[in-house]
């Protein structure tokens, strides 16, 4: 947090400093506070019949102040700090980490055919090319982060980092008119009409959601035995086996570009392999 902000007035801001010869003087202190809390059910199918399978749902909330613990800066648009360091009460909101829905499947399934199987059993030549399929793969569905609005105007003339706008409605727009090109109502930040002026912004922290994430991992494995030590195995990945575009964050500055996506994640991503086992 920096200590060296001066009170939110007009004129120069150096001379109003705490320390006027100096700008920023940060420092990292101990005193926000987190918590989380959510209901989390299991399900788990162990191995039977070729088929096993782990699934986890969590239905949960995070709330913090500042920032998120791990420095990536997900939810306040490339800031950490307080806005204004004598009311940190104003800082709770959302974690940049909350998700309020996260759904993961995991699951293998040896396909029935081949020897011990329930299909095309009876013929070993065959089952040198329809036994010993295996397909697996990890699932994940899961809400986006939250995000921060960051004012390019030091509106309260104070010298501070972080400052938000106003806010005037909820940004959030339905799922059915968010677009890379608007993700959310800009129109509902600004700090054009200050009334009294030299303050600090209105919005509150983490009030913008983040694309969710839907996702497949895919694999598909053949082991053929050449003998009692000598297996091969065939291996088949695809990440991002559907290729749903992993949208980035939307610019949450305001600016040229604010509510605009203009990253994503990898694409579908597919990688052979060969192993020998002895």
């Amino acid at each position: 947090m920096d200590q060296n902000t001066a009170p939110p007035g007009p004129g120069s801001v150096n001379p109003r400093r705490p320390f006027p010869a100096y700008a920023t003087i940060d420092d990292i202190m101990s005193v926000f506070n987190a918590n989380y809390n959510a209901g989390i059910v299991r399900v788990e199918k162990r191995m039977g019949k070729g088929l096993s399978m782990l699934s986890s749902y969590s239905y949960s909330k995070c709330i913090d102040e500042v920032g998120t613990p791990d420095g990536n800066s997900e939810e306040t648009d490339g800031t950490l700090g307080a806005q204004n360091r004598f009311d940190i009460a104003a800082e709770k909101g959302l974690c940049g980490m909350h998700m309020l829905h996260r759904a993961i499947f995991s699951y293998i399934y040896q396909l029935p055919f081949g020897r011990g199987k329930a299909l095309l059993n009876s013929n070993a030549v065959l089952d040198k090319f329809v036994g010993g399929w295996v397909l697996s793969g990890i699932t994940t569905f899961q809400s986006g982060g939250t995000h921060s609005v960051q004012d390019n105007v030091d509106i309260a003339n104070s010298g501070a980092q972080f400052e938000r706008p106003d806010a005037y409605c909820n940004p959030n727009l339905p799922t059915t008119q968010r677009s890379i090109k608007a993700w959310f109502n800009t129109a509902c930040f600004g700090n054009l009409n200050l009334d009294p002026p030299y303050r600090y912004g209105t919005a509150g922290r983490s009030l913008i959601y983040n694309p969710g994430t839907n996702n497949f991992d895919l694999t598909l494995m053949k082991n053929t035995a050449v003998n009692e030590r000598l297996t091969f195995q065939f291996r088949a990945e695809a990440f991002n086996a559907f290729n749903h575009t992993p949208l980035g964050n939307p610019n949450g500055s305001m600016g040229g570009t604010f509510g605009v996506i203009s990253s994503a994640g990898n694409p579908r991503q597919v990688q052979l392999a060969l192993k020998m086992l002895f």
